[in-house]
């Protein structure tokens, strides 16, 4: 009998603590519509949103993937999927990629969605350089996905990856699935947020871990490149002049020193700020 009842009481632990498990106070939850309620918690986001930018696997994608890198004698099996083009859903690098730029591309959604209902009019000049930031950064990623995702960058029919400019709602009891965009779609897409990017960013903005008009000059001569048309090139060439003049190219000891110390007085036109304890 002794037993019974001590089983009972355990019995009824186990209850009480499932049920503190579903059954919450949801006091401690804070819903989609509050999670910003001023500027203070939009930048917030932003800076969230810099700190999950995919750094390593778009470099480590791209060798792999790429003529970079030659199969060693010694490989034992990394990169061979990537390096030989047999990817499937088993393989975790261009998964990393694709699930990384899509989340920073949906936190800065958020954010251009939610900044006008919370933006004072006096708080404009502030909510413009938010707003450019995440454009550009929506832009930036597209720009990354298109890179790994297109077999040929200049045919506008190519398929590519999916354009995401707005937040996406996923009803669990109806699962719908977004079709691939064509590589011209994704270029019209990463083109105006940069071009919406240029127009409400403040010009003497100087912060290199934050996007810059100089960096948003360099991304969109580096999307010209990619785009290989006459109007891409010559607004290429365009858009790299005006980054060079805003932040000029260094001497050989000053380019030295960009990758040995922190010190970014140098050519370094936009930096990602990582720490150790960060994804990369």
């Amino acid at each position: 009998m002794k037993k019974l009842k001590y089983l009972l009481i355990g019995l009824v632990a186990v209850a009480v603590s499932c049920e503190n498990a579903y059954d919450f106070d949801r006091d401690f939850i804070i819903e989609a519509d509050g999670a910003i309620t001023n500027l203070d918690d939009a930048e917030r986001l932003l800076v969230g949103s810099y700190e999950v930018v995919p750094s390593a696997s778009p470099i480590q994608f791209n060798a792999y993937a790429g003529d970079n890198l030659k199969l060693g004698n010694g490989n034992r099996g990394q990169g061979i999927q990537e390096h030989t083009w047999q990817l499937d859903s088993t393989d975790g690098l261009p998964g990393t990629l694709w699930n990384s730029a899509y989340n920073v591309i949906d936190q800065v959604n958020r954010l251009i969605v939610d900044i006008e209902r919370v933006a004072l009019p006096s708080e404009d000049d502030r909510k413009n350089q938010l707003l450019a930031e995440a454009y550009a950064l929506r832009g930036w990623m597209h720009f990354e996905l298109f890179r790994a995702f297109t077999p040929e960058y200049d045919n506008p029919s190519s398929p590519s990856a999916i354009v995401v400019d707005q937040v996406i709602i996923f009803d669990q009891n109806n699962v719908t699935y977004l079709g691939r965009n064509t590589a011209g779609e994704m270029l019209t897409q990463i083109n105006a947020d940069f071009a919406l990017a240029e127009s409400l960013i403040d010009p003497t903005a100087d912060n290199k871990y934050r996007i810059t008009l100089a960096a948003i000059d360099a991304f969109q001569a580096r999307v010209g490149l990619y785009e290989n048309t006459t109007a891409s090139l010559t607004a290429a060439v365009a858009n790299a002049t005006a980054a060079i003049n805003a932040v000029p190219i260094s001497g050989q000891a000053e380019y030295d020193s960009l990758f040995r110390t922190d010190d970014l007085t140098g050519e370094a036109i936009f930096q990602l700020k990582k720490t150790p304890m960060m994804a990369l």
